[in-house]
């Protein structure tokens, strides 16, 4: 399963906006449980509050628990702020699952897809 967020020419992101992005993809978690997860964050350079930050960990936290996903994939923001306000949801998030940063999607898809299936 993929997300990722249009160029800021393209959508006008707010606080309401960026929190019912992530409630949609936490429903589509629920709605399809993936094992492996990319979410190309490269367009995505909203500044995140603190606030939004422990949102979005507690959200997240709170609603993943039990998913089945195994790895999860992040391709950075361009934004280096951006990019250092996700990796604080993420350490504070604490997840149960593999996760790794990539720069590019061909990266985080081989890492993603390595060894899968497995051999029987």
């Amino acid at each position: 399963m993929t997300n990722s967020w249009l160029h800021n020419d393209v959508i006008e992101l707010n606080n309401d906006c960026y929190k019912n992005e992530v409630i949609n993809w936490i429903d589509a978690f629920h709605k399809y449980s993936p094992s492996f997860c990319i979410s190309d964050l490269r367009n995505f350079n909203y500044k995140l509050s603190e606030e939004l930050q422990q949102w979005s960990a507690e959200y997240s936290r709170n609603n993943i628990r039990n998913s089945l996903i195994q790895k999860y994939a992040v391709i950075v923001s361009k934004d280096f702020m951006t990019h250092v306000a996700i990796e604080n949801i993420l350490d504070e998030y604490n997840a149960s699952y593999e996760f790794q940063y990539f720069l590019k999607l061909e990266d985080a898809m081989n890492w993603i897809f390595h060894n899968y299936p497995p051999t029987l």
